[in-house]
């Protein structure tokens, strides 16, 4: 009766959180969602989406429509929202203004003069300071509506028909890879037979090697890969490369930590930085000019390993007696696509996911008994991966969720002022300096000069429209779930590049192929999310439940993100790199009792096989 109440309540406060979170996200002033309110739908100019940054300015926009009035109108009012500053004009003569670019949100009412019969013209210029033009207008009285019918114009130029803001747009650089289905069907003859021979191999029971020894073979083909690619990925590919590569230039230019203020990325905590600062060093005086821009890339690669090693201890603590799932899941870690594409340039990301997962990892460790040496080694690991990015935050809810029932509030307040000793100085640095402690995306918008589309956000991108199963590169452009299936099991991407020509050097036929391989990890996580939350052990405080609330607390945080900044690429499921053992044990869960039967367990092992092996080689630069 007390787990069934512990659920309730957990499940609860979960849902409690989501749904005061949705609510916060959709008053706040600075968020950009769009209301389904009113009649009419949100129409904007038609342009084709674009990919890259473009300069932070006040763009406008106008649209019309006309109506054949029977006989005249005395009184006419119509509703409209508009995104942001509004100009009403009937017939060219302006009837009202809305100037307020930050009351937006709320409807807006316009008494229109008397009309005589006949044909008039409604016209409604709008203009915004952060993202595109867009309106929604309902008249009933003049049978107008926004939507079809409606043309829009630019800075005085032609009018064209108006596009549906609401509408899923695809960036025109899609069209220009190949198809998953189209790369499924190319790799079947390398696939097809791999499969083949790995289910008669399972099927017949053919000895494996132990997990420990699986993992080390793991662990030398990534170190393969990792040498294989450390010279070939091209120094421009990578997210905000050049970026990470200016803190690290500021560190050894300048001999003092940056400020939020001083370029994009340098709000970013230091850790990373000051790891690479002396490689770089290094390098230079001993290598040509370009020998430093590799070498960085040694620590990210580094904590690629690392990610493998964790997720296989997290795996043995929680299937101590299923060989087979530990090499499964250990498998599963090394050929994640989100964690070899990641590793491949300077970015502070792989070392706090590194740091993030080593944190889980260790708290599970201590679930029975510990120390307060151990508990304070906890909190200076969280420290430390507070140090490298600021998400490591969102691992304090799940840890000490797990924790407080063995450990008390002694044993929480141990592990939460370790890691405040350790960290504490950069947050205290910020709050004195720049007037709050938490420097993320988000809170330095004061200091960026440049946005991206789509600008704006509607309730509808929160469905997966399922354009990362046709065509996954940048896929993302069309909702959150396409974004995050498309950069956990691909680089939908592009490494951040956004030119043809400039891709990074990936096989991209096995790339694409990836998107209809993953179904199969893909179920498999998803039934283990269902077995963590509504299982016979829901919610437990073991490493499965320790997942699910992990996975939980950083889908939230993804969503609210996604919401909150409307440009495209907030949404990678790199931020959920950290959770590497947690995806790890949510498979192997997942796939239990489908590995219980002998041929059920043939198919799984050779269908993740294929996809694993797939993976690897299309991020094995030739």
């Amino acid at each position: 009766m007390l787990r069934k109440l512990d659920n309730l309540s957990v499940a609860g406060l979960i849902l409690a959180v989501c749904a005061f979170g949705l609510a916060f996200v959709r008053l706040a002033p600075g968020s950009a969602i769009l209301s389904g309110a009113g009649g009419g739908s949100w129409i904007k100019f038609p342009e084709p989406f674009d990919l890259g940054r473009r300069p932070l300015r006040i763009e406008s926009a106008s649209f019309r429509a006309r109506c054949d009035l029977a006989s005249p109108l005395s009184f006419v009012t119509i509703e409209l929202r508009a995104m942001k500053a509004a100009r009403v004009l009937v017939d060219g003569r302006v009837v009202q203004a809305f100037g307020d670019m930050n009351a937006w949100k709320e409807p807006r009412a316009v008494t229109l003069p008397a009309l005589s019969a006949g044909e008039h013209e409604l016209q409604v210029d709008v203009a915004d300071d952060h993202g595109p033009a867009l309106l929604k207008l309902s008249a009933p009285a003049l049978g107008l509506s926004t939507g079809l019918g409606w043309e829009a114009s630019r800075d005085g130029g032609p009018w064209v028909a108006a596009r549906d803001a609401t509408a899923p747009q695809e960036a025109d650089i899609s069209r220009r890879f190949p198809t998953a289905a189209q790369s499924f069907l190319k790799t079947l003859p390398v696939t097809g037979p791999i499969f083949l021979l790995i289910l008669v191999f399972s099927w017949l029971g053919l000895p494996a090697p132990k997990p420990g020894t699986f993992r080390w073979i793991l662990l030398g083909a990534w170190a393969a890969l990792a040498l294989n690619d450390l010279f070939k990925f091209p120094l421009h590919a990578g997210f905000d490369a050049f970026d990470h590569m200016r803190y690290i230039w500021f560190l050894l230019e300048n001999g003092r930590l940056p400020l939020g203020s001083d370029g994009w990325q340098m709000f970013q905590p230091p850790l990373f930085y000051l790891l690479c600062a002396p490689i770089y060093a290094v390098a230079s005086k001993l290598g040509g000019p370009a020998a430093p821009l590799y070498m960085v890339r040694v620590i990210p690669l580094i904590c690629g390993a690392l990610q493998i090693e964790l997720a296989y201890r997290l795996l043995r603590r929680a299937f101590p007696s299923r060989a087979d799932l530990q090499r499964l899941g250990t498998m599963f870690a090394a050929f994640l696509p989100m964690n070899i594409y990641i590793s491949q340039a300077p970015s502070n990301e792989p070392l706090a996911g590194a740091l993030i997962a080593a944190v889980i990892v260790a708290a599970a460790a201590l679930a029975e008994r510990a120390k307060r040496r151990e508990l304070a080694a906890l909190g200076a690991a969280l420290g430390f991966a507070l140090l490298a990015k600021v998400s490591a935050l969102l691992a304090i809810p799940a840890v000490i969720w797990f924790l407080w029932p063995r450990h008390g509030k002694r044993g929480a307040a141990l592990v939460l002022g370790a890691a405040a000793l350790v960290s504490g100085w950069f947050f205290l640095r910020n709050g004195i300096a720049l007037g709050g402690p938490l420097l993320t995306l988000g809170t330095v918008r004061g200091f960026i000069d440049w946005r991206q589309d789509p600008g704006y956000r509607t309730w509808s991108q929160l469905w997966f429209w399922g354009g990362a199963l046709t065509r996954p590169i940048y896929s993302a452009t069309l909702g959150l779930w396409d974004a995050f299936y498309s950069t956990l099991w691909l680089d939908g991407y592009l490494s951040g590049v956004v030119v043809f020509d400039a891709r990074p050097p990936w096989d991209y036929d096995l790339l694409c192929a990836g998107a209809w391989l993953a179904l199969l990890p893909t179920a498999g996580i998803l039934l283990g999310i269902f077995r963590g939350l509504v299982g016979k052990d829901a919610l437990k405080r073991d490493a499965l439940g320790l997942s699910v609330v992990c996975l939980g607390v950083f889908l939230a945080a993804f969503v609210g993100l996604f919401l909150l900044n409307p440009v495209y690429t907030t949404a990678k499921a790199t931020y959920t790199l950290g959770l590497m053992p947690c995806y790890a044990v949510l498979l192997c869960a997942g796939l239990e009792r489908m590995c219980a039967g002998r041929i059920s367990r043939a198919l799984v092992y050779a269908g993740m096989t294929c996809w694993g092996l797939a993976s690897y080689c299309a991020y094995f630069i030739r």
